[in-house]
């Protein structure tokens, strides 16, 4: 009876640190082989649960690595987006050849300016200059060339003017 018993309790002491592997051995049909069997069922019982916790752990943590890759491509997306949303919006409003504000964004500032100089009853000066002659280079000397002279110009006029000072190519 004394083996036996030190059986169950080695095994016990195995499950007792965590040793699940080990497998309950039945003892007998008597009261030590009842709890031998019940030891297994525990055992088992107490496998099966770790095994699907680890499962568990292990779906959560690939669920998190999914959702951190979908975040991070959404991320770049979202940098992506607003690149191009702030491209857009430079191309609506500046002259692609002179890198000046165009047309559109000239009549937007001047609107702003004339509300604000009737809002305080000031002035402002507002200068335009006209390329004479300007038709005849691109004729004579082609597009390439005139889209130089524009480009010089503009650089030019923007090392002239004040920080506070607007100047478009309309």
């Amino acid at each position: 009876l004394k083996r036996p018993i030190n059986r169950l309790q080695e095994t016990t002491n195995k499950l007792a640190h965590g040793d699940f592997d080990v497998k309950v051995t039945q003892e007998g049909t008597d009261a030590l082989g009842k709890l031998s069997l019940s030891i297994e069922f525990l055992r088992t019982t107490i496998k099966k649960y770790i095994l699907h916790e680890r499962e568990l752990v292990e779906t959560a943590e690939k669920a998190v690595a999914s959702e951190k890759v979908k975040t991070e491509r959404l991320e770049r997306e979202i940098v992506m987006r607003k690149q191009v949303e702030k491209t857009l919006a430079r191309l609506a409003h500046n002259d692609t050849l002179t890198d000046l504000p165009n047309r559109l964004y000239f009549k937007e500032v001047l609107k702003r300016e004339l509300a604000e100089a009737a809002r305080h009853r000031n002035s402002f000066a507002l200068l335009f200059i006209d390329l004479d002659g300007f038709k005849d280079i691109n004729d004579q000397y082609g597009h390439n060339i005139g889209d130089l002279l524009l480009g010089q110009v503009a650089a030019r006029f923007k090392k002239q003017i004040r920080a506070e000072d607007f100047l478009a190519r309309v």
